[in-house]
């Protein structure tokens, strides 16, 4: 009896001492099941979203996909997951429904139209509108006069479908009598805005990102807002409501219209992603466009990719542990065509997921849900057989990280090797069959 259990751990103990000398590396092949929800001839499908909890997408189309859109307009539609049912939500005759961003519970979607949709913009102006997609009910939050399609730039809501962030070169607060294109943050519950930047020109203040509570706003600007930017390049800032204050992240000099762009907050507020062309930290002399990362606890900025190659459009999965980027690099042994796919970065194991598998194609948005076991997106092409013509539809996809070996032997993708403070997932699947047999031989009879 104790000479088996002596056996037994000894086994046990020559599995470790393997698991923790080996060489092995692995990755994890993202896996994705893609279904194609809308069927199309050219025509544009865009601006994409999902809820957390992957039952309802949202999506602007000018197709006629419920027989109520022979105008081709584009207009607001919603597809409800478990019911396999289209419902479009707006109906409208112009054509600037724009901007689509939805709450992480899916009840409140953010839209910019020229329409007068709730027969309060009579003079077709571009403002700010509400949609409630249980009820199918439209609310306007803003009106006001002139500003073309400036009027309301690229709205983002909160998570908590509290706060609204957006660009806009209209007087919300009477502290922008010039009608620069500023930032403001507006409160959905008091109907308050509060105006973010104050600038004079053409600063760029849009493409505004903001967190789960409305805490923590980022956006790029040209404007001296911390009086740290006298040279008036293109910089990333940050905004804390609680105080009050802008934070200006980096400082270059040599900005191009490709620098310190398209910034993603996380949902707790800590972390900002972001693209660059820039070398902020000093591993990118080539000036390639990369994905760079900003812990605003440290102000440290930190070069995710470093590449000769497309890396775009970086946005934080509502979990906040991983953001999707669209590049055609091959990070994890998977896109040797060079193809623009969609891939996700993982921030605790600093590995690589490809999420798509295509050629010559291009997604032209993405949103998962929270587990990330559901996709929605945006893409022009033949994802499952039915898309023949390449054109720009909507698909969903059930997804699961499969752990698989690869051969790094020859540099390049993505592994990670276990050390003493990650002990993998893979490790874990190897210790299940270990314990079993240590159990049984520990209940065995002598």
């Amino acid at each position: 009896m104790y000479i088996k259990k002596i056996f037994a751990t000894l086994i046990t103990l020559l599995f470790f001492f393997v698991l923790y000398t080996s060489q092995f590396v692995y990755s994890q092949d993202f896996d994705c099941d893609f279904t194609q929800i809308t069927d199309t001839i050219d025509g544009d499908t865009r601006g994409v979203n999902t809820n957390t909890d992957g039952t309802i997408v949202v999506f602007l189309s000018d197709h006629d996909l419920t027989g109520f859109n022979a105008d081709g307009n584009s207009e607001v539609f919603l597809y409800d997951v478990n019911s396999s049912t289209l419902t479009q939500a707006t109906d409208t005759s112009g054509d600037n429904n724009a901007s689509t961003s939805m709450s992480s519970d899916g009840l409140l979607v953010v839209f910019s139209s020229e329409n007068d949709i709730t027969g309060d913009n009579a003079d077709g102006n571009v403002e700010l509108f509400l949609l409630n997609t249980e009820t199918i009910v439209i609310t306007q939050l803003t009106d006001t006069t002139g500003g073309s399609t400036a009027a309301h730039r690229f709205p983002m809501i909160s998570s908590d479908g509290n706060h609204i962030v957006f660009g806009s070169n209209r007087d919300h607060t009477g502290a922008n009598p010039d009608n620069n294109i500023e930032v403001f943050l507006l409160d959905i519950n008091s109907l308050m805005f509060t105006q973010i930047t104050d600038t004079e020109g053409i600063a760029h203040n849009n493409r505004a990102s903001i967190n789960s509570d409305g805490s923590v706003t980022s956006f790029p600007s040209e404007g001296d807002l911390t009086g740290e930017n006298a040279d008036g390049s293109r910089e990333l800032f940050i905004y804390i409501a609680d105080t009050d204050t802008i934070v200006q992240v980096t400082d270059s000099s040599g900005s191009t219209v490709q620098s310190n762009r398209f910034p993603s907050v996380s949902p707790d507020g800590s972390l900002v992603v972001f693209e660059s062309d820039l070398d902020l930290t000093g591993n990118n002399p080539d000036a390639n466009v990369e994905m760079f990362l900003f812990e605003i606890a440290t102000d440290t900025i930190t070069q995710i990719t470093n590449t000769d190659s497309v890396n775009r459009s970086p946005i934080f999965t509502p979990d906040g542990n991983t953001f999707r980027f669209n590049s055609n690099r091959d990070f994890t042994g998977d896109n040797p065509d060079g193809n623009l796919e969609l891939f996700l970065y993982d921030l605790g194991d600093d590995s690589f997921l490809q999420v798509t598998d295509s050629i010559g194609g291009f997604g032209f948005g993405a949103s998962f849900n929270f587990d990330l076991t559901f996709l929605a997106t945006t893409y022009n092409r033949n994802l499952t057989g039915e898309n023949p013509d390449d054109n720009t539809e909507v698909f969903i996809a059930e997804c699961i990280a499969i752990l698989q070996d690869i051969d790094n032997s020859g540099g390049g993708g993505c592994s990670l090797a276990p050390s003493d403070n990650n002990l993998s997932d893979l490790s874990l699947l190897m210790l299940f069959p270990a314990l079993i047999i240590f159990r049984r031989l520990l209940k065995r009879k002598s």
